[in-house]
């Protein structure tokens, strides 16, 4: 499991990295729902969490990519497609069979935000480290 915030995380824009910390609650919010078999929670509890994910998501990524063009990051449209394809993901969840039978879908969820995680934010938004110097030239 990957919910617990390390410095490895930290790209050293304060923004960006309290943002980072926002999405890892959620994970831990979604692994209490898989490790109590989603017994403790409702549709709606389910439902807030997933939209909550959602939301906060796409503010992220419009203020990440924000810096990315201020920085002049030279990976930024290969990132910006990154975003959408996680965007996508999270829209594809069927809230019918969630109602039905949440656990599987909380869990599928759960490991796809682990492992972009351990895929996105460690390996390409710890990129923009590099480039945090020409914040403070702007």
């Amino acid at each position: 499991m990957v919910s617990t915030w390390n410095n490895a995380f930290e790209i050293g824009i304060e923004t960006i990295d309290a943002q980072h910390k926002e999405l890892f609650r959620m994970l831990r919010d979604l692994e209490q729902m898989v490790l109590t078999k989603c017994s403790q929670y409702e549709y709606n509890d389910f439902v807030k969490l997933i939209c909550e994910v959602r939301d906060y998501s796409t503010y992220h990524f419009y203020e990440e990519e924000k810096i990315m063009e201020v920085t002049e990051f030279l990976e930024l449209d290969n990132h910006r497609k990154q975003h959408i394809a996680f965007k996508e993901e999270i829209n594809k969840i069927n809230y019918i069979q969630l109602e039905k039978e949440p656990l599987p879908i909380i869990n599928e969820l759960k490991s796809y935000i682990e492992l972009w995680i351990m895929q996105h934010m460690l390996l390409e938004d710890t990129k923009l480290r590099t480039y945090t110097h020409k914040l403070t030239k702007n």
